[in-house]
């Protein structure tokens, strides 16, 4: 996801898509049929196209620091 958005002019479909991979995979390795379920039903790609978008790079950094926070929380 950070490599997608730190080009001149970030590629947010592939951020988008980069970061749904991210969840399903979590939810995945939970074995949590309702999490795969909620990801899925969350998750609308027009949504969170735009939502990235509107996202200024300070937004976008901290959502990147979240997401290296829970890889750390997992992998502890």
């Amino acid at each position: 996801m950070e490599h997608a958005y730190a080009a001149a002019r970030p590629d947010i479909d592939t951020v988008s898509a980069a970061n749904l991979s991210f969840h399903q995979i979590i939810a995945e390795a939970a074995r949590n049929s309702n999490l795969m379920r909620a990801v899925s039903l969350l998750w609308t790609p027009s949504l969170v196209i735009r939502k990235y978008g509107l996202f200024d790079r300070t937004s976008m950094e901290r959502s990147f620091a979240h997401h290296r926070e829970i890889i750390a929380a997992l992998t502890e």
